[in-house]
């Protein structure tokens, strides 16, 4: 008997010692294995949304430098040279100022063939502006009007008369204020459909001379100007505006700075 009682003692013992439960310390455990396996998913998925965005951006970049010739002004391609800033930009005095490119041979020649209300004639005229001024003398520039002369004094264009005698007061401009007449024309175009009533406050703006302007505009040199620009237009079978010639072949190419600026960068090799 003292036997028997031995054994159930000794079965409820090992009973008691079976766990019904894991063990504090193991579920800690695999908690923190847990944790730290949804710390590496969520650092994994992270990390391939990184490199999915970051090769998204150097694709756009690669299209964006295709489109623009790698970022770059001068074709580097065909070795065109870098503009340098003139006394103009910079307000420094000619002699301590880097000089614009300077051609082996004579200017570029550029010639406009436009109507003074046409909007694509305004594109090109405000595009070419910045051009003119970094380059300065290097570009041999004539802008010249698409009209009719209709032989006795009088002159007739696709919008009117109003766009005559913007081209008048543009040419008048050309011809006594040289060096600032593109100012004028610019401003101008911000509003070409109130060309030619807002050339004086664009003149005054930009420091042209308004009286010597007007005397011409009103006077029989304006009629002379246009007259002698139409004929221009003429020679060359211009009609449409606007027409553009590069050294007296027509030009086909872009109508933006940019397209103008390497373009005239190429011509300079030719020379």
């Amino acid at each position: 008997m003292p036997r028997k009682r031995s054994i159930k003692k000794t079965k409820s013992k090992a009973k008691d010692m079976h766990p019904k439960s894991e063990p504090k310390k193991q579920k800690a455990m695999k908690k923190e294995k847990k944790q730290k396996q949804e710390s590496f998913d969520i650092l994994d998925t992270s990390s391939i949304t990184f490199w999915k965005a970051t090769t998204v951006v150097f694709a756009l970049l690669f299209l964006v430098s295709i489109f623009t010739h790698g970022f770059s002004l001068a074709d580097t391609t065909t070795g065109a040279p870098t503009v340098k800033p003139t006394a103009a930009d910079t307000g420094s005095p000619a002699s301590s100022a880097s000089a614009a490119i300077t051609p082996a041979g004579n200017a570029v020649k550029l010639d406009f063939y436009l109507m003074s209300q046409c909007p694509f004639g305004t594109q090109v005229a405000d595009a070419i502006k910045p051009v003119l001024k970094k380059l300065g003398s290097s570009v041999d520039f004539n802008m010249y009007f698409i009209a009719d002369d209709n032989g006795d004094g009088t002159f007739s264009s696709l919008h009117g008369q109003p766009e005559v005698d913007g081209d008048i007061v543009q040419l008048c401009a050309a011809k006594h204020n040289p060096d600032k007449y593109m100012d004028m024309i610019v401003c101008q175009n911000k509003n070409a459909g109130a060309i030619p009533g807002n050339w004086e406050q664009c003149a005054k703006d930009n420091g042209l001379d308004t009286e010597k302007i007007r005397a011409c505009f009103e006077g029989g040199e304006g009629k002379e100007l246009i007259s002698a620009s139409i004929k221009a237009s003429e020679e060359v079978g211009a009609t449409g505006s606007p027409t553009i010639y590069l050294n007296d072949e027509p030009y086909a190419g872009g109508r933006s700075e940019n397209d103008f600026m390497r373009a005239i960068c190429s011509a300079f090799e030719e020379t």
